[in-house]
């Protein structure tokens, strides 16, 4: 008997959820096919609150996609057994953290292919910062047949010479929820998010994070009063600002559950460290700064392009560009995201790599 075709998606790390969670949507399309959402004992590990499961399994719910945990690649055979098609997952290379997956996939899963999607702006095995080489090297290798990358192969800086014949482009899933709704809805002034994702290793000196911490508070002091939607966003990840206890500014509140949750486009401005998170605003078309540290300690040379701030005064002003000169900053974010190459048709794109399975 031939094979069913099969589309499946595997969480490990609590963040493949947003990377994942547009590409399931745009499974819907593909209604003939079996859909499973595999996840490890790691992803309900790592997710204390629970926040992250729940939304795989309303997710899964919502479009009917059956949800597995695993603790082996044997129950993953079992449970492919009869099925072709592909795998993909948000999260996959030969470093430590993503090793769960990537055992799955050196496991060779009978009659799938394996997909590994560029989960970041920054990835390991894509292109790094200087703490991600520093701590990493540059011979970070994957198990997939297929690396989806946001960008083209000469942005990719290191990527192995072994893995380059594996690139595909993509443009990033992340996208999928943002192209057919480019346009902004009503924008609500001075309403917005500062970001944190202090855990990353490119935040590895306790005085970096202090001060980040810092300037945040003496932004609160410039925000006070508004009486705007204002949010402070920790990594789903690290969650540093909750974990170490550091006070939400008096206005603000904290955003901890999906992005998608919310209707970004509404929102006036963004500011974060280096993170990915700031292109997921820049794709909603919310202007967007990053914060570079006090002094040039802090690596951001591939936000080159993107508006920096330091000091809390800095952030102020602006928020303040951000509401009366919405548009040039537009332009400006949108020449940054020319200048990668990052593709506008995501969606053809992702389409045509989930067809694989109905060869």
């Amino acid at each position: 008997m031939p094979e069913a075709s099969a589309l499946v998606f595997h969480f490990d790390l609590v963040q493949d959820v947003a990377v994942l969670g547009p590409v399931m949507r745009l499974s819907q399309r593909f209604p003939s096919a079996a859909r499973f959402a595999l996840y490890t004992e790691g992803f309900r590990a790592r997710d204390a609150n629970g926040i992250w499961y729940r939304e795989l399994m309303e997710l899964c719910a919502r479009l009917g996609v059956e949800p597995v945990g695993y603790s082996a690649p044997l129950d993953v055979f079992k449970v492919l057994r009869g099925f072709r098609g592909i795998i993909l997952a948000g999260s996959e290379s030969s470093v430590d953290v993503h090793r769960a997956t990537h055992d799955l996939y050196r496991s060779n899963v009978p009659n799938f292919l394996k997909v590994t999607l560029q989960h970041g702006f920054e990835c390991l095995g894509f292109m790094h910062n200087e703490k991600h080489t520093s701590k990493y090297g540059r011979n970070v290798v994957s198990s997939a047949d297929i690396l989806a990358s946001w960008f083209p192969g000469e942005h990719c800086r290191d990527l192995p010479a072994s893995q380059l014949d594996k690139l595909l482009v993509t443009g990033p899933s992340i996208r999928l929820d943002h192209e057919c709704s480019r346009d902004a809805s009503h924008v609500q002034p001075y309403s917005g998010f500062v970001c944190e994702n202090m855990h990353s290793v490119r935040f590895d000196n306790q005085e970096e994070k202090s001060n980040f911490f810092s300037e945040l508070a003496g932004f609160g002091k410039w925000t006070d009063g508004l009486e705007r939607d204002l949010f402070l966003r920790p990594h789903p990840a690290g969650q540093f600002s909750k974990k170490s206890g550091v006070s939400v500014p008096v206005g603000f509140a904290l955003s901890e559950g999906p992005l998608r949750a919310e209707d970004l486009r509404r929102f006036s401005f963004c500011i974060s460290p280096a993170s990915t998170i700031a292109l997921d605003f820049a794709f909603a078309r919310v202007p967007v700064a990053i914060w570079s540290g006090m002094d040039d300690s802090i690596d951001v040379s591939n936000y080159c392009g993107l508006p920096t701030v330091r000091y809390a005064e800095d952030w102020w002003r602006f928020v303040q560009r951000a509401n009366l000169q919405r548009n040039a900053l537009l332009s400006v974010q949108d020449g940054f995201l020319r200048r990668w190459g990052i593709p506008d048709n995501v969606v053809a794109r992702f389409s045509a790599l989930l067809r694989i399975a109905f060869r």
